[in-house]
């Protein structure tokens, strides 16, 4: 089948290149981010060559993929000669979570979006929560798959130039030209993209915390600090940390009648919130978009999320480590940055804010701790360079073709608070958004944050209390995301697409809530004195483990 090997080729490429360019990223890193930068440039390949042919035949995307294929094999035959087997030797702990990862992926998606096999022609059955987004993702991909959609528009509305970043859209109708259907063109990338976002997610959070607690420093073992990290990490990216939990116990009469067994089981038609939509009971607080749902809707936003974490992945690392960021290095990690607008170019955006922060700071710390302070920066600038070119290079003219050209208005305003004000029951409903001078729509802002983070809060400041100066400097560029989503607003719908600047505000700040937790888990042994007593450190450990630890780690999961 040719998207079989459309799909395999790519990936085989995508790895073989991010192996010899980043070698000393984890195997698992490699492997998540290798399929990833494949899907990117596979589908920018075989966009341009079908739109360039789209004149000449119909059949231009067929050409493209074929083209693709060959591209990606001349890409094997010129590196694989340069990579070893030892260079993928995966530990038993990294291909039991690789596993597990894609077990769960692939049940995961199959849940939203399958081929019905009992009812008359096998439709296509689409999970109630995410039909809307599905139905709209499903008519991209089949105006290019069963039509010739070049120069691209809505296949809604005749000569509309399209204002969408449709770019896994066309690479799903690529996959459904080569072959398979449609359930398998968003599933198959899908599943496997998500759990890319789970493996990359677990190593940004191992690398960044391995060399604390007093365990081994092998990052293969269950001992390692780092790696309970991760593990608690992709926990929380899973699940959500909100109060939304409460809104299951408000449909029973007590909280026993709740806890009874029978009713965990039950059907549900909806999630527990789903702010800021009104479905008959008002509009909740708590938002329905730091669930799994914004991924179940979305395949571009794994794998858009996914490249943006193998980048974060990339950049961090040699900085953490305190070395220079190879050109290779740079070059890779910022052409498929800026390749990636087309997949999410509100996440482009969100993720552009984060890495410019983070390659500030650590530039001008790094300088400051030179006498020759200018020059020190320059050439920290001219490093990033690499970088940051080809990623504004390429996404710039993406940014003006998607948003309709040069002259028109474009989305981006200013809207302080995000959707703090979103309830009839926030004070600053009524002003339409936040006025900063208002100590009641602070109130709100607080308000608004705690029942959708609850206690991630908290453990953010313990982490940054606890951590060192390096994941002070990091943290301050996940931070720079939060304070740009509630500032900026960058499409008309504010809850709709907005929300991916926190979903990746959350994925970068949930290694530090982990971190927290598992130093919690770990809090030393030593005598406290308090209010004159002397407390056995002993006691005090055994309180944070087996009291404080469940029950915080209870209230971060419960809700999802």
């Amino acid at each position: 089948m040719l998207a079989a090997v459309y799909l395999l080729s790519l990936a085989l490429a995508g790895i073989a290149v991010v192996t010899v360019l980043l070698p000393n990223a984890p195997v698992m890193v490699r492997l998540a981010g290798g399929f990833i930068a494949g899907i990117v440039i596979a589908a920018w390949v075989t966009y341009v060559v079908a739109l360039g042919l789209s004149p000449l035949t119909d059949e231009s995307l067929l050409v493209g993929i074929i083209v693709s294929i060959v591209v990606s094999v001349a890409v094997l035959v010129a590196v694989v000669p340069r990579l070893r087997i030892a260079d993928f030797r995966l530990r038993p702990l990294e291909i039991a979570l690789i596993g597990l990862a894609l077990i769960f992926s692939f049940w995961l998606m199959d849940q939203r979006l399958s081929v019905s096999d009992d009812a008359p022609g096998n439709p296509v059955v689409v999970s109630a929560n995410t039909w809307g987004d599905t139905a709209l993702h499903v008519s991209l991909a089949r105006s290019f798959s069963q039509g010739d959609n070049y120069p691209t528009e809505y296949p809604f509305y005749a000569n509309e130039p399209i204002r969408y970043h449709f770019g896994y859209d066309f690479f799903a109708g690529a996959l459904e030209k080569g072959g398979f259907n449609v359930p398998m063109a968003f599933n198959l990338p899908g599943a496997l993209g998500f759990a890319a976002m789970m493996m990359l997610l677990f190593a940004l959070a191992r690398l960044l915390f391995a060399g604390y607690g007093g365990g081994t420093k092998d990052p293969g073992s269950l001992r390692n600090f780092g790696v309970w990290t991760g593990l608690v990490a992709v926990v929380l990216l899973l699940t959500n940390s909100s109060f939304a939990f409460v809104r299951y116990f408000e449909q029973f009469d007590s909280v026993g009648e709740a806890l009874k067994p029978a009713h965990w089981f039950e059907e549900h038609s909806t999630y527990l919130a789903v702010g800021p939509y009104d479905v008959g009971r008002g509009v909740d607080i708590i938002t329905i978009f730091n669930t799994p749902n914004v991924y179940l809707t979305q395949t571009h936003l794994i794998i858009a999320m996914a490249l943006v974490l193998f980048v974060a992945f990339g950049l961090v690392q040699p900085l953490r480590e305190g070395v220079s960021i190879a050109r290779g290095r740079g070059a890779l990690l910022g052409v498929l940055f800026g390749l990636s607008f087309w997949l999410n170019g509100v996440l482009y955006v969100s993720a552009g804010v984060f890495f410019g922060v983070l390659l500030v700071v650590f530039a001008v710390t790094a300088a400051a701790r030179h006498d020759d302070f200018a020059r020190q920066l320059w050439v920290k600038t001219k490093e990033a360079a690499w970088f940051i070119v080809p990623g504004l290079a390429l996404a710039i003219p993406q940014a003006i073709w998607l948003n309709g050209g040069i002259g028109t208005e474009g989305n981006v305003q200013t809207q302080i608070g995000y959707l703090v004000c979103s309830s009839p029951d926030a004070s600053c409903w009524s002003n339409g958004g936040m006025d900063v001078l208002n100590a009641g729509h602070w109130w709100d802002f607080a308000e608004y944050w705690w029942l959708n983070l609850g206690l991630a809060i908290p453990l953010m400041v313990l982490a940054m209390i606890w951590g060192s100066n390096s994941d002070r400097k990091i943290f301050l560029a996940v931070m720079a995301v939060f304070v740009f989503g509630s500032t900026f607003q960058l499409s008309r719908d504010l809850g709709g697409h907005n929300h991916k600047i926190f979903n990746l505000w959350e994925n970068l700040a949930n290694p530090f809530v982990a971190f927290a937790l598992v130093g919690l888990w770990n809090v030393s042994a030593q005598r406290v004195q308090l209010l004159g007593a002397t407390i056995d450190g002993r006691v005090v450990r055994n309180v944070a483990r087996f009291v404080v630890v469940p029950l915080v780690f209870l209230f971060l999961v419960l809700s999802g």
